[in-house]
């Protein structure tokens, strides 16, 4: 079983879910030769759903690729690498949270609308591959470490339902170029820590409030639009006031 963990590094997974009561898995693997066995394949998938294998209705496999059905929807989606080498997923309209989607592997992500909450460090890792994210319009907060470590994201858009972004979000995400805040936010904590290629940022008018260090370590070339009369400004003479 090491052998076969080890040899998994990198495979493709794609989660769809109709409306009924049931959803298919797909999913390719780098070296699919070396999964000849049912029971191998299905750890993987009851790894990935974090579910027991009651769940897994069928089974098939054709070519490089592998089909797994399983019932009932799950709402909770809960991945931890440890070596399985997850590369790409897309994530079902059936799961409200994600607790942990370790990149690892992981290179890019949507998560769909219907996803309304992430949990603290959900995607964050220092060896991260994550190089493109498209974030729920329905999360209300961006928590703590979320995204912290992932030194390949170079553009991130924040939703409009975003009111809050927490300590560590983005910390050392040191090839972020662009960050997109639309109106709507109002807080800001220490959340850019080492965001070192930071380009330039707009504050919306509607922050109330922003952490004193939250841009602590961005390049001094970092341009800054803030609004007249919030307070702590970043100390930098590339700021304009609007």
């Amino acid at each position: 079983m090491k052998k076969l963990i080890n040899c998994f590094a990198a495979f493709l997974v794609v989660i769809t879910c109709s409306c009924c009561s049931s959803g298919e898995i797909i999913f390719d693997l780098e070296n699919p030769a070396i999964v000849d066995q049912r029971e191998d394949a299905l750890e993987i998938i009851i790894k990935v759903l974090s579910c027991d294998q009651s769940h897994l209705k069928s089974y098939r496999k054709v070519g490089s690729r592998f089909y797994v059905t399983y019932s009932p929807k799950f709402s909770t989606l809960n991945y931890s690498n440890n070596g399985w080498g997850l590369k790409s997923i897309i994530i079902p309209p059936s799961v409200k949270k994600i607790v942990e989607l370790d990149g690892d592997y992981l290179e890019r992500i949507i998560i769909p609308d219907t996803v309304k909450e992430i949990g603290e460090g959900a995607f964050g890792c220092q060896d991260s591959k994550l190089t493109e994210i498209t974030l729920s319009s329905s999360l209300t907060k961006i928590p703590r470490s979320a995204f912290s470590g992932c030194k390949r994201l170079k553009r991130i858009i924040i939703p409009t339902s975003v009111k809050i972004i927490e300590d560590f979000a983005f910390q050392d995400c040191s090839n972020l170029e662009e960050i997109e805040l639309q109106p709507g936010l109002e807080s800001i904590g220490y959340a850019f820590h080492n965001c070192k290629r930071l380009k330039s940022i707009k504050i919306p008018s509607t922050v109330k409030s922003v952490d004193m260090d939250a841009f602590d370590g961005c390049s001094r070339r970092t341009v800054f639009y803030w609004p007249e009369g919030l307070k702590y400004a970043p100390n930098t003479d590339n700021i304009i006031y609007y």
